[in-house]
């Protein structure tokens, strides 16, 4: 799957540089050799493409196949473990599955669905969907309402009414762990007989702390 995405990648970028070209060469018989006048043409055309990428990795929300290879790992494990800790011994074993044993039910191609009841919401954008043309751009893109970190950062009123349009639900429970490297929150809708589960890391986070946020 990398080397076809990579192959994939070098050939558009192959095919926009020789349509880019060819479009340069047919613009400069009109606006000839003069520099001034080419910097007014390349210009205005580096600063939309600088834009789009700056909006774009503000936006784009990428998934990765390791949040997936986490869940099903621990779902192994979780099953494995007695429903009152207090029962295990420190030699109960616990088989964890292998890579090639969790490569064999993977998914790439097909729309990963959680493997546990309630879904984790991995760094979800926070205030809302993308509105306008980001909304048909982006349509996969998770968010949560503000109040889901109101009470975390000291703002607002994590029991305010969602205005996301998810639906009714009670007060949102948020709070950061391991001195800040990750915050947790919580909230249960009643109505859907549900609850939501959010994870956020910080860029001093490391690895570990990122598992263990998820676990």
């Amino acid at each position: 799957l990398p080397c076809v995405c990579t192959r994939a990648g070098q050939t558009q970028g192959k095919l926009m540089s020789i349509l880019g070209t060819s479009a340069g060469a047919g613009l400069s018989w009109f606006i000839g050799s003069d520099p001034l006048r080419v910097a007014l043409c390349i210009l205005p055309l580096a600063a939309a493409s600088l834009y789009s990428m700056h909006v774009s990795s503000q936006l784009v929300v990428l998934r990765s196949p390791n949040v997936q290879r986490a869940e099903r790992v621990f779902h192994s494990v979780l099953l494995q473990l007695p429903l009152d800790l207090r029962a295990a011994s420190a030699e109960s074993p616990v088989r964890v599955p292998t890579p090639e044993q969790v490569a064999q039910v993977e998914t790439f191609v097909v729309d990963y669905s959680s493997v546990f009841g309630t879904e984790l919401l991995l760094q979800p954008l926070i205030g809302g969907p993308p509105t306008g043309g980001w909304r048909l751009a982006l349509p996969f893109t998770r968010h949560v309402p503000k109040a889901a970190v109101a009470e975390m950062l000291g703002f607002g009123d994590p029991a305010a009414p969602d205005a996301s349009g998810e639906g009714e639900g009670g007060a949102w429970s948020a709070s950061w762990h391991e001195g800040g490297k990750y915050a947790l929150a919580l909230r249960h809708e009643p109505a859907r007989d549900r609850w939501q589960v959010v994870a956020w890391h910080n860029a001093r986070s490391a690895s570990i702390d990122k598992l263990q946020a998820v676990w």
